[in-house]
């Protein structure tokens, strides 16, 4: 198992190949297979991979470029080649804490149109049916569906045909014989 790579080997691998010899490289078909290049990676995204720049105060949408803006929030240059990984985890959380909130905002809208639905007779029956359920399920909880399987696990089946019946014959064994 590869060991991790410390704060001074990810600054020196960042500084050590141009860009020049990377094309180079990729003329003389000398990647590391048709998926894999090495790219170089500028100083800010190197802090965020080895973790000495906190993401908490950035935008989402410098999350989403993986860059911080310029001064008046303007994005000045060609977005980097790659984001680091942790920029996209990050702007994941935000996203899915907003959904959340969202969630929990309408969830008295959503339980009271449920409700509608379950108790006016102007839908049909089997919307109706459809909505009880759905009540019932979030509010007694759903039953707990047990689950049987009979399976004979292989290592059981080949030591019961190992096993083999020996008959035990009665032979009395006279004393002194």
């Amino acid at each position: 198992m590869a060991k991790a790579a410390t704060e001074g080997e990810i600054v020196r691998r960042r500084r050590s190949v141009s860009v020049k010899h990377l094309k180079w490289k990729k003329e003389q078909g000398a990647l590391h297979g048709k998926e894999r290049a090495l790219i170089r990676m500028g100083k800010a995204a190197t802090d965020v991979m080895i973790g000495s720049d906190d993401l908490s105060d950035w935008s989402d949408e410098e999350l989403k470029r993986g860059r911080r803006a310029g001064k008046g929030g303007i994005f000045r240059g060609p977005d980097p080649v790659a984001v680091p990984r942790q920029c996209m985890t990050e702007l994941a959380r935000r996203i899915m804490e907003q959904a959340q909130d969202v969630l929990r905002t309408s969830l008295v809208e959503a339980v009271t149109a449920l409700t509608e639905i379950a108790t006016n007779g102007d839908y049909e029956a089997k919307d109706r049916v459809r909505a009880i359920g759905m009540v019932m399920d979030r509010v007694m909880g759903k039953d707990a569906q047990k689950v049987q399987l009979d399976v004979e696990v292989p290592w059981k089946v080949a030591l019961r045909g190992a096993i083999v019946s020996v008959p035990v014959e009665d032979t009395e064994v006279a004393d002194g014989e």
